[in-house]
């Protein structure tokens, strides 16, 4: 049985001071990562959520999805919303840490 350390935000900030790059929770289907002031990336990580964004995105867009969407606040906030209603989960790479949700 694999060991998967657990980290706290007081730690990931520890390991970010010391080079270290944070680490990714292998129990997401997204990852949302604040690009600037304005732009919001949303990868999907797991199978089930590039299959869901194939089925979601219109014709057009899902032929040239490749795994990841830039978008605004409000379209990522509708988007997630919409996948979390369907079961998926998102890590949410901020500042402060990491948060799955």
């Amino acid at each position: 049985m694999p060991h998967n350390p657990v980290t706290n935000r007081n730690e990931e900030a520890l390991l970010a001071a010391a080079g270290y790059a944070p680490m990714h929770s292998d129990h997401c289907d997204f990852r949302l990562t604040r690009l600037d002031e304005v732009r919001w990336q949303i990868n999907a990580v797991s199978p089930r959520a590039e299959a869901w964004m194939r089925e979601t995105l219109l014709s057009p867009l899902a032929q040239c999805f490749t795994g990841d969407i830039v978008v605004d606040v409000m379209s990522a906030d509708r988007l997630l919303k919409e996948a979390h209603a369907r079961g998926l989960r998102t890590e949410f790479i901020c500042r402060s840490g990491i948060d799955i949700f």
